[in-house]
């Protein structure tokens, strides 16, 4: 397995390289995890484009400290892992009884979007 380290140093790489290739390329950039969120920021932050917004997910203390500097990383999100994985064994418990599938494919659960407007209320996840 590869470290979080791993995911930030290649967005920094890819978003480098993508904003040399195509300077006016990019508005924002999603990342579905925050270490790599906060390397795609580094890059950004170095391409010196203040207009790019960066978001990941995970709540992550890194990407707490890079929302707090009010600078290209914007948002996170913290996920309800405990209530995630109780809603997953639910539904393989009630396939397991009745052989039946989900009514629905997409089961939606809370999350708390994390911004500069209430990152410092926020505990770390990781």
């Amino acid at each position: 397995m590869l470290s979080p380290g791993t995911s930030q140093e290649e967005a920094l790489q890819f978003v480098t390289d993508y904003l040399q290739a195509n300077p006016d390329g990019l508005d924002a950039i999603w990342t579905g995890w925050d270490h790599a969120a906060v390397g795609a920021a580094q890059a950004v932050t170095e391409a010196g484009r203040e207009d790019i917004v960066v978001t990941g997910v995970d709540a992550v203390g890194i990407a707490l400290n890079e929302i707090e500097k009010d600078g290209p990383f914007h948002a996170t999100v913290v996920q309800d892992w405990p209530g995630i994985l109780d809603i997953v064994v639910g539904q393989l418990e009630h396939y397991a009884d009745t052989s039946e599938l989900p009514e629905e494919n997409f089961i939606e659960s809370d999350v708390t979007l994390v911004t500069i407007d209430n990152v410092a209320d926020i505990e770390p996840t990781g």
